[in-house]
């Protein structure tokens, strides 16, 4: 179960969002990434309880209830979206956490 302060998270998300306007260069590439970084805050406000962050490994492990799966999502997934080249949900959730837990606040 995932227990984060939803004001550093929002922060840390705002900071990441930024970060993908000044870095990707492909407009089509940055706004999927943009919708992947706002589903992973609306997931992880919604399904914390199916999502454990593994420091060990820096991964996120969530429990998809659609698919009965577990995804381990780090700079990889095992998702259809990662599977076709595409940003998820999944690895944004990961890196917002990741983030999250290298910043003080």
């Amino acid at each position: 179960m995932l227990n984060l302060n939803q004001e550093k998270l929002y922060d840390v998300a705002a900071v990441a969002n930024d970060k993908v306007i000044q870095t990707v260069k492909d407009s089509r590439l940055a706004k999927r990434w943009q919708n992947a970084i706002i589903r992973a805050l609306v997931e992880m406000e919604l399904q914390s309880d199916f999502m454990h962050y593994n420091h060990e490994d820096n991964a996120l492990l969530i429990w998809s209830q659609k698919t009965n799966e577990i995804y381990e999502a780090n700079g990889i997934c095992q998702c259809k979206a990662f599977n076709q080249s595409q940003p998820c949900w999944h690895r944004a959730a990961a890196r917002l956490v990741s983030l999250y837990n290298e910043t003080s606040y």
